[in-house]
């Protein structure tokens, strides 16, 4: 899931100031850009890592150009898919300035919303606990500049291998919940906008058009 720009479609503008972008001048290798609906790898299943090769360079560089893209996009989850890696792998991470800055906005208790940690998953799976669903705004860092709301299950249970490639097991709801689900929906092909309620599709920048998120946290 993205941030206020992208996943979470709440708010308008940044929760957080972006990192800024890699200097052309500098040293640091380029990041791999944010590639958008129509890429093909975005409506492709994605593999499994084989787990012998998470330790590699290869996946653990993998993380680290995720993890930054994320924050430089105000992002809170960023899939492999959407870096053009066809690879069943997500990153998500919400700082507590982040919740800080919802909490003067929404009621972030009725939202289920607090910070959460840095998380890597390779191969994850995702299962529902429980049948209950709540309909609330989503944007996403590869339809830019657009939200909509989206039904997603207020419980669910995810098991994966973490970034040192021992078995995780999330329990999670709300917010954590819905970046969980849209995250490995983009490992199996399926954007947000797949599953959207279409006459809630607006521009981010049209903000007094939106519903606010307590009209719609606690009903589909």
């Amino acid at each position: 899931m993205a941030g206020a720009r992208g996943l979470w479609g709440l708010l308008p503008g940044a929760l957080r100031k972006a990192v800024p972008a890699t200097s052309p001048a500098s040293s640091a290798p380029e990041l791999p850009a944010v590639v958008s609906a129509g890429t093909p790898v975005l409506r492709t299943a994605a593999r499994p890592v084989p787990p012998e090769r998470i330790l590699t360079s290869e996946f653990q560089e993998m993380v680290q150009h995720m993890t930054q893209i994320m924050r430089e996009q105000n992002g809170c989850g960023l899939a492999a898919p959407q870096i053009g890696e066809p690879w069943r792998l997500f990153v998500m991470e919400m700082r507590a300035e982040d919740v800080e800055a919802l909490s003067k906005r929404v009621n972030i208790q009725r939202l289920h919303i607090c910070p959460v940690p840095l998380t890597v998953v390779f191969n994850p799976e995702l299962r529902p606990l429980g049948k209950e669903r709540v309909c609330h705004r989503e944007g996403c860092l590869s339809v830019p500049g657009y939200s909509a709301f989206v039904e997603r299950y207020l419980r669910v249970r995810t098991t994966g291998l973490d970034q040192q490639g021992k078995r995780l097991d999330i329990d999670a709801s709300g917010w954590k919940a819905r970046i969980l689900q849209h995250e490995v929906d983009h490992l199996n092909g399926v954007l947000y906008i797949d599953s959207m309620r279409s006459r809630t599709f607006a521009a981010q920048h049209l903000p007094s058009q939106f519903p606010t998120p307590d009209d719609v946290a606690d009903r589909p």
